[in-house]
């Protein structure tokens, strides 16, 4: 048996040392290329096919793919569960990341503090949106999974205007109110967060480039811990300014967050892994 099944659009740097890492707990570590796998579906039954050996040697995965991999990825997830083998995203987390209005309204649905937000079909719908915003706001547009548009608007003129001028079909429009503040940004693994900070600078209208250590506080860091679940990741990324969680995501910049944190986040994840795996021995 492997350990860990590491699977990915190709071997970059940070999955090599995620590689080591994983060594260093004592697990065994294999780096799969998405493009190696597939799912064969026959006669009522279903399995991950693997052209090297049978993925059912693998005791779990850590899956790093982006959100265009929704249509592979959920019926992999789903696999992965029926088999009983981990992995630190669960079926229906790339439906809910790539489809950023759905994911603004499953927070909202589950008491998840966010932005105000209004969701929008289409543009004719502005009209009964506007008496109750107030500004500045973040309007951006969506065609399918994909985000066409991000504006800062400024005023009620403004965004007429910018509606005015989407020329081509839109699947969804959303308004957010526009949080200025410092923004933190958080590593969830399990239970455990991780926080780096960009200072709002005033006068720049900005948040610095350089991010800082620092702590959440304990509301806050079980409502990053929550927006990971209801998204569907033992193991993500949170963004919140003011207490409000704004992004969320499953890819990692992890060496982001050592550099900031000046602590080994490969590390952490590979003890998590540990846990788990050892956990089920």
């Amino acid at each position: 048996m492997v350990d860990v099944a590491l699977i990915a659009e190709k071997k970059e740097e940070y999955l090599e040392k995620l590689l080591k890492a994983f060594e260093e707990k004592k697990l065994s570590a294999e780096f799969i290329e998405v493009g190696n796998l597939g799912i064969i579906v026959e006669k009522n039954t279903s399995s991950v096919f693997f052209e090297k050996k049978e993925f059912s040697e693998y005791s779990s995965v850590f899956l790093s793919l982006p959100v265009e991999f929704t249509l592979f990825a959920e019926p992999f997830l789903s696999e992965l569960v029926d088999a009983g083998t981990y992995c630190q995203l669960k079926p229906n987390s790339y439906y809910i990341l790539s489809n950023k209005p759905f994911l603004y309204a499953n927070l909202n649905s589950k008491n998840v503090s966010i932005s105000k937000t209004d969701i929008l079909a289409d543009k004719e719908s502005i009209d009964a949106t506007i008496k109750d915003i107030s500004y500045p706001l973040i309007v951006k547009t969506f065609l399918g999974l994909k985000k066409t548009n991000s504006v800062l608007i400024e005023s009620e003129r403004s965004l007429k205007s910018f509606i005015q001028s989407i020329s081509v079909n839109v699947d969804a429009i959303t308004i957010q109110e526009y949080l200025e503040g410092d923004v933190d940004q958080s590593l969830v693994i399990g239970d455990s967060v991780f926080t780096i900070k960009r200072k709002w600078v005033e006068k720049e209208l900005a948040h610095s480039k350089k991010p800082i250590s620092t702590k959440l506080s304990d509301v806050d860091a079980e409502m990053a811990i929550k927006a990971a679940k209801i998204c569907g990741m033992d193991i993500g990324v949170v963004k919140m300014i003011n207490g409000k969680v704004i992004g969320v995501r499953n890819r990692i910049d992890f060496e982001l967050f050592n550099t900031a944190l000046s602590e080994n986040m490969y590390s952490k994840v590979a003890a998590f892994y540990e846990e788990k795996i050892r956990g089920k021995n």
